[in-house]
């Protein structure tokens, strides 16, 4: 079963998984402690309050469930990182903002524009990782994951983790 708020979205979805229901993703309709195995994809980026909805996926794990989340990765993709030569030079270019959480105020450095067009709320390393633990859940894994066309360092994160009570 897929969640998202956009129609759109599920719209798209609605072809690729058994079911696609709107909901906000901070009030999941799902029961407590009802879910043995749960995934989230590339929207850590797209919610302020990223806390809140791993919070509620938390709430929806049976005990010893797990929570399987890939997305950008932090440290390395966002409005404070230059990527559009980095095939080529085998080199990144940074500007200030990694340290500052919120709504980025420039376009992305990775030519997508991304960032002007939907909003990109960047978080740090340790808001998106605290988001996990502060959710009771217990980091089983991490992997980083780098792209076709993006050599230098990791574009995305994958976290494996599981509710211990």
């Amino acid at each position: 079963m897929g969640f998202d708020i956009s129609a759109d979205q599920l719209r798209f979805a609605s072809g690729r998984v058994a079911a696609a229901v709107r909901a906000d993703a901070r009030f999941l309709p799902v029961r407590d402690a009802s879910v043995p195995v749960a995934a989230g994809m590339f929207f850590h980026t797209d919610v302020e309050d990223f806390g809140a909805v791993v919070r509620d996926v938390a709430r929806c794990l049976c005990p010893g469930g797990r929570f399987i989340y890939l997305g950008l990765h932090p440290c390395f993709v966002g409005p404070f990182v230059y990527r559009l030569a980095e095939h080529e030079d085998l080199a990144l270019s940074f500007v200030t903002g990694y340290g500052t959480v919120g709504w980025a105020t420039r376009a992305s450095g990775d030519g997508s524009r991304i960032a002007g067009r939907v909003g990109f709320h960047h978080k740090t390393l340790a808001g998106f990782l605290a988001a996990f633990a502060d959710a009771g859940l217990t980091i089983g894994a991490v992997q980083e994951f780098s792209v076709p066309g993006h050599p230098v360092l990791p574009w995305e994160i994958g976290l494996l983790m599981h509710k211990t009570c």
